[in-house]
């Protein structure tokens, strides 16, 4: 079953102001970053760099306009510290989280999607990829868990019933596999890898006709299905339906 993992985009928050003011941070690998600080704590700031939004943690940085980074007082009032600012730590936490992600860093990711989920409670893209960290880990339960959230606050994303679908397949729940797959087909009738994978799970079954269906559909939608895949189906199934 070789549908893809639905890998995450990088998120980009894009802000309509222009902001007369900017600081200068030296990391101590050697990097430069010009941009305006919005929030400071003792751990971390997060910063407004172009219209990208991003946090990092202190014991990262070797100065700030100079200045020590716990030293480095912003001489300005941040914006964003009042209600409206959750909406924005929610999207830097989600990219933060993706970031470490992408490098295989999983409790660090975990640490910053439960943190989008917790200022977002709706958060589906920070549910998605908590979930898709647990599948690699495979602690399926949790992965299940998230993903019902996200589906919960879009029930109209194919991705996401497939997904866990798959987890419910490697968690050998194969009747809940194949109601995913069913209503990612549902919602978007035309992905022939689907329809090619929920074969498979009937055939598991023994459900013959119904895998035969879906490998014609299939099949029909351009997927290229093995010579000696259909010869041993039709051994298994007693013939072509």
């Amino acid at each position: 079953m070789n549908k893809k993992i639905i890998v995450p985009l990088s998120l980009v928050l894009l802000l309509s102001p222009c902001f007369l003011f900017s600081e200068t941070i030296i990391f101590k690998s050697g990097k430069n970053l010009e941009g305006k600080i919005i929030r400071k704590t003792d751990r971390e700031i997060m910063v407004d760099n172009r219209g990208v939004l991003a946090s990092y943690r202190l014991d990262e940085i070797e100065s700030i306009n100079g200045k020590t980074p716990h030293s480095y007082v912003p001489d300005f009032e941040p914006e964003g510290t009042g209600k409206d600012d959750s909406s924005l730590l929610a999207q830097a936490a989600l990219y933060n989280g993706i970031v470490y992600l992408d490098k295989q860093m999983y409790d660090a990711a975990v640490t910053e999607f439960t943190k989008a989920i917790e200022l977002n409670p709706h958060f589906t893209e920070a549910y998605y990829n908590r979930g898709l960290v647990h599948a690699k880990e495979g602690s399926f339960d949790k992965t299940i868990a998230d993903y019902t959230k996200a589906i919960e606050n879009n029930p109209r994303d194919a991705d996401i019933y497939y997904n866990r679908g798959f987890t419910y397949y490697r968690k050998g729940s194969i009747d809940e596999a194949i109601i995913d797959y069913t209503k990612a087909i549902e919602i978007s009738p035309n992905q022939a890898d689907v329809y090619y994978n929920r074969a498979l799970l009937y055939i598991s079954k023994k459900e013959y006709d119904k895998a035969w269906d879906d490998i014609h559909k299939a099949q029909s939608l351009g997927y290229k299905v093995t010579a000696q895949f259909l010869s041993d189906l039709r051994k298994a199934s007693g013939g072509e339906r």
